[in-house]
């Protein structure tokens, strides 16, 4: 059985191919260059007797129908970037990697050395999840949005996240906390976060008020050092409580479209609860303080003895 790509209902249809390539080229002419969310795309097997379940149209055709290259290898150069828009590596499409990573929903490219195609990750292990595809502004170019798997999770054939070096930044830190709660090593702080909430919980009001206290200060380099902390924690909170900063930005994203704001008053009960939750923490540090300060000094060593 064979393959056609339809949009979604709850994005748009079409009534025939040429209706949507229209469409399409209209919008990459527009101040909205193409961008086709994975989450979108239906695909649909078609019939035995070849006729479909439903009138649709080829997206895959469509979508290559809208670009151009300048390139005599008719090829397509292509950026690819994980779920946060980190760039990974750059690759080349072809209408046929086009088509073949829509149909298996993986990061699949043209290899110019091998003159075929590319699905990354058959022969390493390190295979993308295909997010999105977008057409830069002039059409000539395309993105390539993937989540990398693998162990490692790296796209570089070297065993790096990225063609350019290590993972670094929130992302990296993001994806340590998920290795953690997995496979924490022995002793590790981390591990000893997710399984006391109520550390966590504590930890959370104590950076928070520490920053707190750093802007009020007004020197840059500790506000970016408490602030360091609370991400730490506040991600630890995060990856706990089954989010992934995937989640996180997508929910930022949504809210700045609004058009109807809150105004953004602090909340009297939420101000009270954390001011008590505070104070019965500051007690505790200062109790076991007074209790480490009141205990008997320790005998002092015996000196070693003389070498004879």
């Amino acid at each position: 059985n064979g393959f056609s790509f339809l949009l979604d209902s709850s994005v748009g249809t079409a009534t025939d191919r040429a209706d949507l390539v229209g469409q399409l080229h209209h919008l990459n002419g527009s101040d909205h260059p193409i961008h086709v969310e994975c989450d979108s795309v239906r695909i649909q097997h078609d019939k035995d007797d070849g006729e479909d379940d439903f009138d649709g149209i080829a997206l895959a055709d469509a979508l290559v129908a809208c670009l151009k290259t300048d390139r005599p290898d008719g090829l397509f150069a292509t950026v690819v970037t994980d779920e946060h828009g980190v760039a990974l590596g750059l690759v080349y499409s072809s209408e046929s990697s086009l088509h073949a990573s829509l149909c298996c929903g993986r990061g699949v490219y043209w290899s110019r050395s091998r003159n075929a195609l590319w699905r990354k990750g058959d022969t390493s292990g390190a295979f993308q999840e295909l997010v999105s595809i977008a057409f830069d502004c002039d059409a000539d170019a395309v993105r390539f949005c993937v989540r990398q798997r693998g162990e490692p999770a790296s796209f570089c054939h070297q065993g790096w996240r990225t063609c350019w070096g290590p993972d670094t930044g929130l992302a990296h830190l993001c994806r340590t906390l998920e290795d953690r709660k997995r496979n924490a090593p022995e002793g590790s702080y981390t591990k000893r976060l997710f399984d006391d909430r109520a550390l966590l919980r504590n930890k959370l009001l104590e950076e928070a008020q520490e920053v707190i206290e750093a802007v009020e200060e007004n020197d840059p380099k500790h506000v970016a050092e408490e602030v360091a902390d609370l991400a730490y924690f506040l991600f630890t909170a995060c990856a706990a409580g089954g989010a992934t900063l995937e989640d996180v930005t997508n929910v930022l994203d949504l809210r700045s479209r609004k058009v109807k704001r809150r105004p953004g008053n602090a909340k009297e009960h939420r101000i009270k609860a954390a001011e008590a939750a505070l104070d019965s923490i500051n007690n505790a540090n200062d109790q076991g303080k007074a209790a480490a300060e009141s205990e008997p000094a320790p005998p002092p060593a015996p000196a070693p003895a003389a070498d004879v």
